[in-house]
């Protein structure tokens, strides 16, 4: 039986959830022991030396020359430090930062920011992917990092405390926002800053999704569900994390001569909520128009409904699609409905009979064959690459 240490703080939803991981792989052993280290300051090298091996979220460099002297592996599964004896299982900051903007960049918006950490590494590669992922489509980005948390103060208020009000300041924030050019979505480094973020517009009168679309990172129920708006977040698989991380670990412990290579799984996806259910467009009926598509696509809906909802007549509507979407209503839904469909398939494990009438389609047959015209694959085909890639 292997002892496994694991130094993860159990506040937040995203480290419960890599512990859920962590377990779910231990549970296809038998051989582990999981166990939460509990120790003073006097006790903990020899409360570590009875573990085989660590899980942790290094975030400062006490707890790094800690497990060190353990010498034992260690896996970390945050990164806030560097340490090359240990082995890095993290998020995918790229592909977050990839979808992100692609996201934000799908609702038209053309004013982008991001609201993060000055010295927090994992907000720092968040901004850096998302900036990359900007320039890419040639949009700028406005940064704003708070630079009041070290990495200690970091993790010993928000980690270690799990502190809700330990965050960036509504001050600064509040100035910040109000030099920004409206409209603007925001990428947020976690789904505190946005909630931060979220509550600052509120009181500022500025509207959100309307004035400013908010994405955060972590999709955490208690931060993004009990707000209004609710908040628009990216799931970076937590769960995989932990799991990759905990396989990691006892394929190094079972031969220590070779220390097995580090892991970035990809995010399981983007969870829409109101926070950015928003379009910057001229005509605010035509982004009531494309809203009620979202809200409404996956009721098969048809484009006399679309029209129907904003009171104008069938030859304004279809003009201003044209002229502002480049698409008729009846190729943005369609267009929806397979962006839709390819969500289900890539983040969940529904039967494609559900994920057929889920992205609005009106038979299996139906959505097959859109599917195959819109993408060159089939949606089975899609979702098998989808899994090979993570």
């Amino acid at each position: 039986m292997k002892r496994i240490g694991l130094l993860i703080e159990r506040h937040w939803h995203y480290s419960r959830r890599l512990c859920e991981g962590i377990a779910a792989f231990s549970r296809g052993r038998g051989d582990l022991l999981l166990e939460f280290p509990e120790f003073g300051a006097a006790q903990r090298r020899r409360v570590l030396s009875q573990f085989d091996g660590f899980i942790a979220r290094v975030w400062s460099p006490g707890i790094a020359a800690l497990l060190k002297s353990a010498h034992r592996p260690v896996v970390d599964v945050y990164g806030g430090v560097d340490c090359p004896d240990f082995v890095l299982v993290d998020q995918n900051a790229e592909r977050i930062g990839e979808l992100a903007a692609g996201h934000l960049a799908e609702r038209r918006f053309t004013r982008f920011a991001f609201c993060g950490y000055a010295y927090q590494r994992f907000s720092v590669r968040r901004r850096e992917a998302f900036v990359a992922a900007l320039e890419r489509r040639h949009f700028g980005c406005d940064v704003f990092e708070d630079k009041s948390f070290t990495a200690s103060k970091f993790g010993m208020k928000i980690l270690g405390n799990g502190d809700y009000d330990a965050g960036i300041g509504a001050r600064p924030l509040a100035r910040w926002l109000a030099k920004l050019e409206k409209p603007v979505a925001i990428f947020c480094a976690h789904d505190l800053v946005a909630m931060r973020l979220v509550e600052v517009c509120r009181d500022s009168g500025i509207g959100v999704p309307r004035d400013v679309a908010v994405l955060g990172v972590d999709d955490d129920p208690l931060l993004c569900d009990f707000r209004n708006p609710t908040i628009s977040s990216i799931d970076p698989a937590p769960f995989e994390i932990g799991y990759r991380a905990a396989e990691t670990l006892v394929r190094w412990l079972e031969n220590p001569a070779e220390k097995p290579p580090g892991a970035t799984p990809p995010p399981r996806g983007l969870v829409e909520r109101a926070s950015t259910l928003s379009f910057p467009l001229p005509e605010p009926w035509l982004s009531d128009a494309l809203v009620f598509i979202r809200r409404n696509i996956s009721r098969n809906i048809n484009a006399s409904e679309v029209i129907a909802s904003v009171g104008l007549s069938h030859t304004t509507v279809e003009r201003a699609f044209k002229k502002r979407l480049g698409v008729s209503v009846r190729q943005e839904i369609a267009r929806v409905r397979i962006a839709e469909a390819k969500r289900l398939l890539e983040t969940t494990s529904l039967p494609l009979r559900e994920v057929c009438t889920l992205s609005g389609h009106s038979s299996p047959a139906y959505f097959t064959a859109a599917f195959g015209a819109a993408t060159g694959s089939t949606p089975l085909a899609w979702r098998e690459a989808a899994m090979r890639q993570g």
